[in-house]
């Protein structure tokens, strides 16, 4: 914790409710450089669907959400484009979500395999 708050993090208690989304668009707005990186879902347990508060944190913020696949299986890290928020929440969540479809993380059993 004290090395990544040397480095210029934040730190984030998830175990209490502090309006996290509101807290991390206004570092944004204050910041002149300032970037988030969320860890990937579906490491411990089989996921449906994304938690959504990064994508409120990009459309509250007006910044672009950058999805990295992580390949295991061939050892690659891809980079997807630059994803702006519209303001239909479904519907973006549905192709970020459709982007990581046949990645082959280090447990396939818990990766996204069907389209939303």
């Amino acid at each position: 914790m004290l090395l990544l708050r040397w480095l210029g993090g934040y730190p984030v208690d998830r175990s209490k409710h502090t309006k996290l989304v509101d807290q991390v668009i206004t570092l944004f707005n204050q910041k002149e450089e300032f970037a988030v990186s969320l860890a990937p879902e579906g490491t411990r347990k089989k996921v449906t669907e994304f938690r959504s508060g990064f994508y409120y944190i990009a459309r509250g913020a007006r910044v672009p959400i950058i999805c990295v696949k992580m390949d295991y299986g061939n050892k690659k890290l891809i980079f997807s484009p630059p994803f702006y928020p519209t303001h239909d929440a479904q519907w973006d969540l549905n192709q970020l979500w459709n982007h990581f479809i046949g990645v082959r993380g280090k447990r396939p059993q818990l990766g996204i395999t069907d389209a939303k």
